[in-house]
């Protein structure tokens, strides 16, 4: 692009308050986004059980937001059961279930 788009585009943009607003909405949600991929497994869970809480149940644009926000907060949370299961039962864990863990009945002689 060259410069002088640029700056028409630009002074255009900046005039009207609804490009201003969505720039900075989209601005928060991609900080929110930053700052959640560092906070620790606990934290997210809490995090998840508060917006299910408080927010999941409402109608609206609002209510919809939160469950998308809920089946986003599902991803770093099943990332972690893998490295768990993979640190308490070994790699070649990660295509079992729990069934293939569980005891075999004895075959009656």
């Amino acid at each position: 692009m060259d410069a002088a788009k640029i700056r028409l585009d630009t002074g255009f943009a900046l005039q009207s308050q609804v490009i201003r607003s969505t720039c900075a909405a989209f601005e928060n949600l991609h900080s929110a986004i930053a700052a959640l991929e560092t906070l620790p497994v606990p934290a997210i869970e809490a995090l998840r059980d508060y917006v299910a809480d408080h927010y999941s149940k409402r109608e609206g644009a609002l209510g919809e937001f939160a469950r998308a926000y809920l089946r986003y907060l599902e991803t770093p949370l099943a990332a972690a059961q893998i490295l768990e299961r993979r640190a308490r039962y070994g790699i070649e864990a990660l295509g079992k279930t729990m069934q293939d863990y569980e005891l075999k009945p004895r075959k009656e002689e």
